[in-house]
């Protein structure tokens, strides 16, 4: 019994493009630059930084570029965004300082037009390093965890608008680099996924009130960059190697190496849909990479010269800032163009798509909402239930309509649903872009 999965030769060049231009921003020094990070609200372009120890911010408009002050101190050492209160409108600001107090929360005022402290932090005795939010205990709300200077992790809780201790770590830790919060083995509740530079990462569960390190491993050289990608999480590390994480059961957690085609290493790594994610190096190459039981690379962008600082604005936008001292702005794109019934849908009906052995397969939910069927996929087949009653059974192995796209995701070639469900299919194919038209009326 064997299935039939994506491999670099078939994946097509239309699918994902990356373009770039010249940014137009305000200065800022390369201390700044280690700051940098762009408002969550994607209706407005808003830069935050550090400066001189002072939180700042950068609006464009019709006019330029006009900065605010945040806050009036001087000692800020670190910032994030999180929606830590669900039912207030927007993402609250995280903000950390030099002092031996735990972080403070901030939300914006849209009446005032500026931030506002909501909770200030309690003494922590000793000066943050960083911190993280996630569901860790299942409660239903975020928490934070904190790790101070020192080296100790600090589970925190907001109740009755206080930020309250839950538990700190009995020993120390080695300063965190890059650390992640997500439900990676499905049980409700959030991981704690820690690199600690070139000693390692680390999973820890929380048990009993406490973060327990529930997996380790060390992979050759230091972690670069950490993603959450699905269930997998994906790193890259100074010795040119790509890293896979997946949990396969409670106690089987698999880490996979890979080594990569780039001559350097991936400096950043960014998710871009449930199938590929983009690599950076600091060269400024960029590569669409395909982890799907083997790693996959394809060059999306030849280098313009060393990159500093990448900066995500939002999913498919970015702003970089040279080694030269120039900014560029980069657009991801799909090239893939769908049009149903006249109408052009977005990214989210796009990634449904793939394009394989000069086939289009869809996934089985594209047309759901407008086609009424449902689907199962179980025990070797992918069954159709039509309006009609009628049910379609075509095997996941055996179908030749039928592709694997990642473990536990298929899909079904564009002109077999089209038979199936009776609507019009045309598709044109071009250099540049793939035109897929789709009339069920």
């Amino acid at each position: 019994m064997s299935s039939r999965t994506l491999s670099a030769e078939h994946i097509p060049n239309y699918e994902w493009f990356l373009s770039t231009q010249p940014f137009i921003s305000p200065y800022f020094t390369p201390e700044e630059m280690s700051s940098l990070s762009f408002s969550p609200d994607n209706s407005r372009l808003i830069a935050y930084f550090i400066r001189e120890g002072q939180l700042v911010s950068v609006e464009k408009d019709n006019k330029g570029w006009n900065s605010n002050l945040i806050t009036e101190e001087r000692d800020v050492t670190g910032f994030t965004f999180n929606d830590l209160f669900p039912d207030i409108p927007g993402d609250e600001l995280i903000i950390n300082t030099r002092r031996n107090y735990y972080p403070s929360i901030w939300n914006y005022d849209q009446t005032k037009d500026s931030w506002l402290p909501i909770i200030q932090g309690k003494h922590a005795w000793s000066t943050p390093h960083c911190h993280i939010v996630g569901n860790f205990r299942k409660k239903g709300r975020p928490e934070m965890v904190v790790q101070t200077t020192d080296g100790i992790f600090h589970l925190l809780e907001f109740k009755d608008s206080q930020m309250n201790l839950v538990w700190k770590s009995p020993q120390q830790f080695r300063p965190v680099d890059i650390w992640r919060a997500a439900d990676i083995d499905n049980d409700g509740r959030d991981e704690l996924i820690v690199a600690f530079g070139d000693r390692g990462v680390a999973i820890y569960k929380e048990k009993n009130g406490a973060l327990v390190q529930h997996w380790v491993n060390y992979p050759w050289g230091r972690v670069l960059d950490l993603v959450v990608h699905g269930k997998k999480v994906i790193f890259s590390t100074s010795q040119k190697k790509l890293g896979v994480i997946e949990v396969k059961s409670q106690h089987n957690i698999v880490m996979d190496l890979y080594s990569i085609s780039s001559t350097q290493s991936y400096r950043w790594l960014y998710p871009l849909n449930a199938d590929s994610i983009m690599g950076v190096t600091l060269g400024g190459r960029a590569f669409l990479i395909y982890p799907q039981g083997k790693i996959y690379e394809k060059p999306l962008l030849e280098s313009n010269g060393p990159v500093q600082k990448l900066s995500r604005i939002d999913l498919n936008n970015f702003v970089v800032y040279k080694a030269n001292g120039e900014y560029e702005s980069w657009f991801l794109r799909n090239r893939t163009k769908l049009i149903i019934n006249g109408l052009e849908y977005g990214l989210a009906l796009k990634d449904k798509i793939t394009c394989w052995d000069n086939k289009i397969y869809f996934r089985p939910d594209l047309l759901q909402s407008i086609c009424d069927y449902s689907y199962q996929i179980q025990e070797g087949h992918l069954s159709l239930t039509l309006k009609s009653g009628e049910i379609i059974n075509l095997s996941l192995y055996e179908s030749q309509d039928i592709l694997q796209v990642s473990e536990g995701e298929w899909s079904i070639t564009a002109n077999k649903l089209s038979s199936i469900l009776n609507f019009k299919l045309r598709v044109i194919s071009t250099e540049n872009e793939l035109l897929i038209e789709i009339n069920t009326k």
